[in-house]
């Protein structure tokens, strides 16, 4: 893990965590998030958006890497003075374009509830490929809630 500050207007802190695509990993991505995010964000804020990077984390590792250890996802947090943002980088298939459609809540169904969940949790969601040709999920959450 890799830690800077920055006073330029940037974020205030930031923290960078490679793990291998194994869901015993995903402690390691919700321990960062909860350490730059700390502070910044209100009890409930705070745990939502740790879920939310969990379950982003989880996905990459499920769907995009199917669970090839050898496969690394990196999880980036940013912490601002107003907001704090996550992005969870992976090697997977681009990401299908369109919304994810609303999971069934009637108890029936066993999964597809990560989109769902994530969306739930913060108040932003992008999600795009990168300049290396990864897929960057981007999940923001502010401080006092939506803006």
């Amino acid at each position: 893990m890799t830690v800077t500050r920055q006073a330029d207007g940037g974020p205030v802190s930031r923290a960078t965590v490679t793990v291998p695509s194994s869901y015993d990993q995903l402690a390691a991505v919700r321990s960062v998030v909860l350490a730059q995010a700390q502070g910044r964000l209100d009890e409930t804020a705070l745990e939502q958006l740790a879920l939310a990077a969990h379950e982003a984390a989880a996905n990459s590792i499920e769907h995009a890497h199917v669970c090839d250890a050898s496969k690394p996802v990196e999880c980036v947090v940013e912490a601002y003075v107003d907001r704090v943002v996550v992005r969870v980088y992976d090697w997977g298939p681009p990401f299908e374009s369109g919304e994810a459609d609303e999971p069934n809540l009637d108890g029936s169904a066993e999964g597809g509830f990560g989109l769902y969940i994530i969306g739930e949790c913060v108040d932003e969601v992008e999600r795009l490929r990168d300049e290396s040709g990864r897929n960057c999920l981007t999940l923001t959450k502010h401080a006092g809630g939506k803006k």
